[in-house]
């Protein structure tokens, strides 16, 4: 695919698929949740939930309490490249 064009709109058309699968997964996960229910097993799948408690750092009490200099010296860097989709008109993704 050498048409730049061409290619933008081909991450486009698949990145509105994906907004609208994912969009509909939500929902079906919540309904499973809804049902309040740890495993569903069907003819393919085996679908399970469990809770777990998730430990983050409070990132602006640490530097309150450090300060900025110990923060960004105790920090790692990563260089992240984020490639950004936006329709140009209205499209509609039937899933």
């Amino acid at each position: 695919m050498s048409n730049l064009s061409t290619l933008a709109d081909e991450i486009g058309r698949i990145d509105a698929m994906k907004a609208a699968l994912e969009e509909k997964l939500a929902a079906l996960k919540a309904e499973f949740k809804a049902a309040g229910v740890e495993k569903v097993e069907g003819e393919m799948f085996v679908i399970t939930q469990s809770t777990a408690i998730r430990q983050t750092l409070d990132t602006n009490s640490v530097k309150a309490d450090m300060g900025q200099k110990w923060f960004d010296d105790h920090s790692k860097l990563a260089e992240v490249t984020t490639v950004r989709v936006k329709a140009k008109a209205p499209i509609n993704i039937n899933i």
